[in-house]
């Protein structure tokens, strides 16, 4: 195993992802649950102008029965029974089911108005497009505002604390603190991945592992993407390549006054910073990482 200290040499390794090639193994999209009884908001039409009130972990769960809506957090909201056998947001021991896939993504909006969601918990290693939110796509959707803390996410693909995929959607000034996995590629403590739009004001804080490619921090994966004044004090670890403290796979990207702090651990590829930066447009500015890296390859 090889070890790699510094500011400048764990930034960058530059190579080909494989499964950029490949994409993810065989897997399916989490289905959208059914309204579940007794999550009736705070208050509310959906519209812009006047949120759904999200009070409890089962209004969280049904923001699924409308995913063109608009949503506001009334309160901190507890969500230590997507873990507990039995309780309807546990969903048969699977937790959680994300909001929004691939086939009905969400394109409504999210304030988290500062409040913090505790204890969210998904235990679905066979599902792509996995976190509180699967699969957002939309130029007018906005996650803002929001800290996740003390999360517990595993998914196949595309997998993330707060989201799984973003497309074109801007993400802004949220908190994610905990554990995320992928069984196979693009993991993030934030988002799996992010294919256009805006990262902004971002940070997180804990463990990231891959058990193939696409791990980092903060972003698995970056496409057409902006991030700007953002961090991770993750430790990331991967069974194979492009492992890396901020952002794993870097493509047409732009990323700015960002850094990373923690130790990165990988087969081959792995960068403190960033991973793979592909693409003639992409760029990388006033970043940096201070984390120690292992790579047990290349």
């Amino acid at each position: 195993m090889k070890r790699i200290t510094g500011i400048m040499l764990a930034l960058l390794m530059i190579a080909t992802p494989l499964s950029v090639m490949s994409g993810p193994a065989m897997s399916t999209d989490a289905p959208l649950p059914a309204l579940l009884e007794g999550g009736t908001f705070g208050g509310g039409d959906g519209s812009a102008g006047n949120p759904y009130v999200i009070t409890d972990v089962l209004d969280l769960q049904n923001m699924s029965a409308n995913v063109s809506a608009h949503y506001i957090l009334g309160n901190n909201i507890d969500a230590m029974n997507t873990s507990i056998t039995g309780h309807p947001s546990n969903n048969g021991g699977l937790g959680f089911a994300p909001v929004g896939n691939s086939t009905e993504p969400f394109t409504g909006s999210l304030n988290g108005n500062n409040h913090t969601i505790t204890d969210l918990y998904i235990n679905r290693p066979a599902v792509n497009y996995v976190g509180l939110f699967g699969y957002i796509s939309d130029t007018s959707s906005i996650i803002r505002y929001i800290r996740i803390e003390n999360v517990s996410v595993i998914g196949n693909g595309f997998v993330g604390g707060l989201i799984g995929w973003v497309q074109d959607a801007t993400v802004d000034h949220c908190v994610v603190e905990g554990t995320v996995a992928s069984e196979f590629n693009y993991v993030g403590l934030l988002a799996g991945k992010v294919y256009g739009g805006a990262v902004l004001n971002c940070h997180s804080d804990g463990s990231a592992h891959s058990g193939n490619y696409e791990a980092g921090g903060l972003i698995g994966g970056t496409e057409y993407c902006y991030v700007d004044n953002s961090y991770s004090n993750v430790d990331v670890s991967g069974d194979g390549g492009y492992i890396c403290g901020l952002i794993g796979y870097h493509y047409f990207s732009d990323a700015y006054n960002s850094y990373a702090t923690g130790d990165v651990h990988g087969g081959l590829h792995v960068g403190g910073l960033v991973g793979q930066m592909n693409g003639g447009g992409s760029s990388i500015v006033r970043c940096y990482a201070t984390g120690n890296v292992y790579c047990d390859g290349n």
